[in-house]
């Protein structure tokens, strides 16, 4: 009997490095600070790479003004030649506020308000595989997928996240974590009726999320952690590091286990289409440190939104 060989790769885009996209992977996040949003964000792997990946994500969230209840869409467009993962989704968040005890040493202080949100996420996929797209070492090799597949698939997702404080307009510090799944029902994908072997199989996918944004008169530092789960393994986690200017712009680095460095830089126009709305553009880089530095090439991306009050 020959060897049996397993593969494992990659079936969901990169998350992006700006936040503001958090709600894509866990919907209880979505408008968790009680600002609308809507935006557009893009990134390109491994530039001079043939077939590179690449992901762009068009979105928008909404708090309900009078429910502690908020709503997102997006539409996600991921491509790493020759498959392309196209998905459509919406998102609910139900919040929950609850109070802290008072301190005795200060009891006529107010009670201190946490927020836990529990989100749901309905999304549609559509597979796309190009069997002529693949090389492979030898010809007629019995695993090469043949022909064209186009399919469409449902999957369903959920999530918590839980903020120490209100998050949002009240400018207070708060620590917060989070747990979610964007894709909790696992498919296999026939790229290949004769061979199973050849098939794809999409398992179940997770995060976790942890950090601490700290606000004062005019910066914001948040430091963070965000853990990217499949089955019963961590396939990847980033450490984040955030100062934001309140009014005026931010930067952040990131460093993942896969070695790769992040740089991102931001600037924001308060006022540009209201009086208490905010235009906010960003850019990032980002490269790996690793032995594969210089085959991969670098990434860059870019972030454009409209952010209400």
């Amino acid at each position: 009997m020959g060897n049996i060989s397993f593969l494992n790769a990659q079936q969901l885009p990169i998350r992006s490095g700006f936040e503001a996209t958090g709600f894509l992977w866990n919907p209880a996040m979505t408008a968790f600070e009680n600002n609308w949003e809507a935006g557009i964000t893009h990134h390109q792997s491994w530039v001079g790479f043939e077939d590179a990946p690449q992901s762009t994500a068009i979105y928008g969230q909404y708090p309900f003004e009078k429910e502690p209840a908020s709503i997102g869409g997006f539409l996600l467009l991921d491509e790493i030649k020759p498959i392309r993962n196209n998905i459509i989704g919406m998102t609910y968040a139900y919040k929950l506020s609850f109070g802290s005890k008072r301190s005795r040493k200060k009891s006529s202080e107010p009670r201190k308000n946490a927020q836990l949100s529990i989100g749901l996420l309905a999304a549609m996929h559509q597979i796309f595989v190009r069997g002529g797209g693949f090389t492979t070492q030898h010809a007629n090799d019995p695993l090469e997928p043949l022909g064209e597949l186009n399919e469409l698939s449902l999957n369903i997702g959920a999530g918590v996240f839980y903020a120490s404080r209100l998050a949002g307009k009240n400018g207070q510090s708060y620590f917060y974590a989070g747990l979610g799944s964007n894709q909790l029902i696992p498919k296999d994908l026939l790229v290949n009726q004769g061979e199973v072997t050849g098939n794809l199989r999409r398992s179940f996918h997770g995060n976790a999320s942890i950090g601490y944004r700290s606000v004062g008169n005019q910066l914001i530092i948040e430091p963070s952690l965000w853990f990217n789960l499949a089955a019963k393994n961590i396939l990847n986690s980033q450490l984040n590091l955030k100062i934001e200017h309140i009014k005026a712009f931010w930067t952040a680095i990131h460093f993942s286990l896969n070695q790769t460095l992040g740089i991102q830089l931001g600037y924001k126009l308060p006022g540009s289409f209201g009086n208490n709305g905010q235009l906010r553009l960003g850019i990032l880089g980002d490269f790996n440190l690793g032995g594969f530095g210089t085959e991969r090439g670098l990434g860059y991306g870019f972030y454009i939104a409209y952010k209400g009050s």
